[in-house]
């Protein structure tokens, strides 16, 4: 899977480090979703070298969650709640042998810019008790970010409450709304046509949302929805368990404005069109049978696919489910 594109003003950093990187071998410590066994280790996988590869804790730092996702601060930067929470724990990585400017970018281009910050001179404590000093991404602007800390310094993606805990929800709740027998009726058939359709809008809107969630994790914050379909598109045809599941066909308008538009359809790239169905929801109405077949067709679709991108890459989540 091809990373997401460069953010050029990443490079700056980048270009900051690279004389030192590449003559200390300079690791950096990740805590979160770039960790060994986690769901955005394999933007990184090759770049790094795996036999140097060691747990570690960064001790006056420590961890917190902020909208889904993990973060470190330093005690300088914000006091915990808990005065007895333990500090971040994670792994340093290092660079393959002249690779260190590659992993910069790697890593660079993975954070978000607006909610991640690197310092580079930050001192990690091996499990044998080696001071080693790192590069670490932290919190930006920690003292002005709600977020929930995590007293044991840990994280991983199975922690993450609406990938364990909502979507299996969602999904039990859209199977229990039996679609495939579900009447396609006539907009103007008033109470019927909008109690089905006001429903299983908000289901889609809902499995939209554990996309977009599952995406950022996956591919990087910091993207657009477009961008997100286009690169889960690419997951699946690079897939083949993914390829030879059947979903409904769906066949939609990507109009960039009324004159430039192209078709887009659930056979070549599904995750682009129930994208598009997404953004055309709110022109449901206009005709009536033809909208809620394509919004029922949708939803069977999506639930079927995206459940099994998301347990094909977390594959402890349909254990624990």
């Amino acid at each position: 899977m091809q990373t997401p594109m460069p953010r050029e003003n990443h490079r700056t950093f980048c270009a900051r480090i690279q004389m030192s990187s590449e003559a200390e071998n300079h690791p950096f410590f990740v805590y979160g979703t770039l960790k060994p066994g986690q769901i955005a280790h394999y933007q990184i996988k090759n770049e790094i070298d795996s036999a140097k590869t060691v747990q570690a804790k960064i001790d006056k730092y420590y961890l917190a969650i902020r909208d889904g996702f993990p973060y470190a601060y330093s005690f300088s930067e914000r006091t915990p709640q808990n005065q007895t929470i333990e500090p971040v724990k994670g792994f340093l990585i290092y660079p393959k042998l002249g690779g260190a400017k590659n992993l910069s970018i790697k890593i660079a281009d993975y954070e978000d810019r607006d909610l991640y910050v690197p310092k580079s001179d930050v001192e990690a404590t091996t499990m044998s008790g080696e001071i080693v000093v790192a590069t670490i991404y932290v919190a930006k602007k920690a003292r002005q970010r709600f977020m929930l800390e995590r007293d044991d310094g840990e994280w991983k993606i199975t922690d993450d409450p609406i990938l364990s805990k909502g979507f299996p929800r969602l999904i039990e709740q859209i199977k229990n709304f039996n679609l495939d027998k579900m009447e396609m009726v006539r907009a103007d058939a008033w109470d019927d046509y909008w109690e089905k359709m006001w429903k299983i809008q908000g289901a889609f809107a809902n499995l939209n949302s554990v996309w977009e969630h599952f995406s950022r994790f996956y591919f990087g914050a910091g993207h657009n929805k477009s961008e997100y379909a286009k690169w889960t598109d690419k997951l699946v045809k690079e897939n083949s368990s993914l390829t030879r599941i059947k979903v409904p066909f769906v066949e939609v308008h990507n109009a960039k404005t009324a004159n430039v538009s192209r078709k887009v359809d659930t056979k070549t790239e599904p995750f682009n069109t129930w994208y598009q169905v997404r953004n055309n929801m709110v022109h449901s109405g206009k005709d009536g049978i033809r909208d809620l077949k394509i919004l029922r067709d949708s939803i069977n679709g999506m639930t079927t696919l995206l459940t099994e991108v998301i347990y094909s890459e977390i594959p402890d989540l349909k254990m624990g489910h």
